[in-house]
């Protein structure tokens, strides 16, 4: 869900990892995505506010996301 409360689930069988950063572009966290349960990303620590996902595929492309926490 986009706003996000508690959780973001990053869905493909061919994501790597995610890259979290704060609007300032401060690296965050850095998410090992195949050690998830469920896909889903703890968001219960962050501020409210806007973050900067990147995505990376397994073959080291990667997307950005804008993610709103509420």
């Amino acid at each position: 869900p986009n706003p996000a409360k508690s959780y973001v689930i990053i869905e493909g069988s061919d994501i790597s990892k995610v890259e979290i950063f704060n609007i300032t572009g401060r690296l965050m966290e850095t998410v090992d995505v195949r050690t998830l349960n469920g896909n889903e990303i703890d968001l219960k620590n962050y501020a409210a506010g806007m973050y900067i996902f990147k995505v990376y595929k397994t073959d080291n492309s990667s997307v950005v996301r804008n993610v709103m926490i509420k």
